[in-house]
C-alpha cells in the first residue's frame, strides 16, 4: 500500500512542457508537495543500495588482487623450482664430466707407466742380451788364441771331462753356442715370467673384445658411481637391442644417504621422479617407478622405443626430468651407443 502511495504522490501526473529542457515553476510546487515521508524512505533505500554496491566492488577488487598475487607466487616458485633443477642438471654434468677427465688422465698415466715399464724391461733385456753377445765373442777369442799355442807345441787342445768320459768322439760336451743359446732361452723364460700378469690381461681383453663383437642380439649394461658430499649416486643403463640395432632403454638411478641427516634432499629427489611419472603417465611406450625408503631413493625409467610416439611426446617429459628422451633412437646402431656411453664415464659390457 505504501509503495502505491509513492507513485501516487511522488510521480504526480503533471502535463509535459512543450520545450524538455525547462522546468516550470508548478512542476517545483508539485514536487515539494509530495509526501516527504515517502521521499525520504526512497532516498535511503538508495543510498544503501550504494553501499551495497560498493562493499561489493571491494571486495570483488580485493578478491582478484589476493588471486593475482597467489599467481605470482605460484609463478616465482615454479622459477625457483625450474632454476633448483637446471642448477642441479648443470652440476650433475660438470661432476660426470670431471669424473670422466679424472679417469681419462688416470688412464693415460697408467698406460704411461706401463709403456716405461717396458722399455725399461727391454732394455735390461737389450743390456743382457749385449752382455752375452760380448761374452761369446770374448770366448770366441780365447779359443782362436789358444789354437795356434797348441799347435806350436803340438800338444792337443785339453778336451773336458765328458769328452773323456764319451768315448768314440761322438758327443764332445755343450759348446759356446749351445750355452749361448741357452743363456737367451733362460732370459726369455724369465722375461715371460715377469710380464705374465700382462699378458694375461692382454688376452683377456682380446678374448672379451672378441666375444662382445660377435653378440648382435642382446643386452649393452653400462654402469657408473660416484659421490657427493652427501650421496653416493649409482647410475645402470640397459639397453636391449635387436642385430645390433637398439629396441629399449631402462635407466635406473639410486642415490643412497643417511636416512636422517640426508632426509630432505632424498624427499626432494623422490617427489622430481613423482612429478616426472605423472607428467609421463600418458606416454604411450614409457614407464616409470619411483622408491624412497631406509635412505635408499630409486628411479627407474623404461622406455620402448617401439612403442613411444614422438609426435605426440610433450616437452614437460624432458623438463620434469625425463633422461635420454632424445639422446637415442629406436634401432640406433650399439657400437655408437657403447661408444658414447664410454666416452661419459661408463663401463660397459654385453650380454
Amino acid at each position: 500500500m505504501v509503495k502505491k502511495n509513492e507513485k501516487e504522490q511522488v510521480q504526480p501526473v503533471v502535463e509535459e512542457p512543450k520545450d524538455k529542457s525547462m522546468i516550470s515553476s508548478e512542476d517545483v510546487e508539485e514536487v515539494v508537495k509530495g509526501d516527504e515521508e515517502a521521499l525520504a524512505e526512497q532516498m535511503e533505500r538508495i543510498k544503501n543500495l550504494t553501499k551495497e554496491q560498493q562493499i561489493q566492488m571491494m571486495e570483488e577488487l580485493k578478491k582478484q588482487q589476493e588471486d593475482l598475487q597467489r599467481k605470482k607466487q605460484l609463478e616465482l616458485q615454479q622459477q625457483q623450482q625450474q632454476a633448483l633443477k637446471d642448477e642441479q642438471l648443470r652440476m650433475q654434468r660438470q661432476q660426470e664430466a670431471i669424473l670422466a677427465q679424472k679417469k681419462q688422465a688416470e688412464e693415460k698415466l697408467r698406460q704411461q707407466q706401463l709403456l716405461a715399464q717396458q722399455q725399461a724391461q727391454q732394455q735390461m733385456l737389450l743390456k743382457q742380451q749385449e752382455e752375452a753377445k760380448k761374452k761369446l765373442a770374448e770366448q770366441q777369442l780365447k779359443d782362436k788364441q789358444s789354437q795356434p799355442n797348441n799347435k806350436e807345441q803340438n800338444i792337443p787342445p785339453a778336451k773336458s771331462v765328458d769328452a773323456e768320459n764319451n768315448k768314440g768322439g761322438k758327443n764332445d760336451g755343450p759348446t759356446t753356442f749351445k750355452r749361448v743359446f741357452a743363456a737367451i732361452l733362460l732370459i726369455g723364460l724369465m722375461v715371460m715370467i715377469y710380464f705374465l700378469p700382462q699378458i694375461s690381461d692382454f688376452v683377456s681383453d682380446f678374448q672379451t673384445k672378441r666375444t662382445q663383437q660377435q653378440i648382435t642380439t642382446g643386452v649393452l649394461e653400462c654402469s657408473n658411481k660416484k659421490t657427493t658430499d652427501t650421496l653416493d649416486i649409482n647410475t645402470n643403463v640397459l639397453f636391449d637391442f635387436s642385430d645390433s640395432k637398439l629396441t629399449k632403454m631402462t635407466y635406473t638411478l639410486i642415490h643412497t644417504g643417511d636416512k636422517l641427516k640426508d632426509k630432505d634432499e632424498l624427499k626432494t629427489l623422490n617427489e622430481e621422479c613423482l612429478t616426472l611419472q605423472q607428467g609421463a603417465k600418458n606416454l604411450g611406450g614409457v614407464t616409470i617407478s619411483c622408491s624412497l625408503k631406509d635412505g635408499i631413493n630409486t628411479s627407474k625409467q623404461i622406455l620402448d622405443y617401439a612403442k613411444i610416439d614422438v609426435k605426440k611426446a610433450t616437452t614437460a617429459y624432458t623438463e620434469a626430468g625425463g633422461t635420454y628422451f632424445q639422446e637415442f633412437y629406436l634401432y640406433q646402431d650399439i657400437g655408437i651407443i657403447e661408444s658414447e656411453m664410454t666416452s661419459g664415464g661408463y663401463t660397459c659390457i654385453k650380454k
